[in-house]
């Protein structure tokens, strides 16, 4: 775990690749398979894994920061913060991206195709909405949540500035 009195990249890196039961894993390991596979097209094989490793530190600097003001001390893992990144990114870059979301209602149940900008607001909606309300017992360390979504919205900005011409060919591909 990453404990936010202690600052140390090695366990800021390490913390995001630890997960406290097979539960927590799984769903990590989904949304981030689901809405990071474009990225990593996009980013290419050397720079997605120092974004990754750089979304790792920013969200435990900034879980560290924020042990000053009201949302606790407690340690964190897990790799929410990054997926919370990568999740902006796609918004961002891709916001014609759908991405099919298994949904029920009693007896009816079905996959329904939702643009990621639309389920990307969503959870950033509610990360923020849920730290507000943040004590120390949640169990879930919605500073990096957020902080990963901002970095990760940082980072596909600059991909607009630097990149436009690849991003609108890939956006060209999306819509047809």
């Amino acid at each position: 775990w990453y404990d936010p009195k202690n600052t140390s990249v090695v366990r800021m890196i390490s913390s995001a690749f630890s997960h406290g039961d097979l539960s927590h894993l799984a769903f990590n390991l989904l949304f981030f398979y689901v809405f990071s596979a474009s990225i990593e097209l996009i980013l290419g094989l050397i720079i997605f894994p120092a974004v990754i490793l750089s979304m790792c530190i920013t969200t435990h600097i900034a879980y560290s920061s924020s042990i000053f003001g009201a949302h606790g001390d407690l340690p964190t893992l897990g790799l929410s913060g990054v997926v919370m990144g990568m999740m902006a990114m796609l918004a961002i870059l891709i916001p014609k991206a759908k991405v099919k979301v298994f949904c029920w209602i009693i007896i009816f149940v079905r996959t329904v195709s939702v643009p990621a900008v639309i389920l990307v607001l969503w959870y950033i909606a509610g990360d923020v909405v849920a730290l507000q309300g943040m004590d120390n017992n949640s169990g879930t360390n919605y500073v990096s949540h957020v902080a990963g979504a901002i970095t990760g919205a940082a980072y596909a900005l600059a991909i607009l500035v630097f990149k436009p011409r690849f991003i609108q060919a890939l956006a060209g591909r999306i819509e047809h």
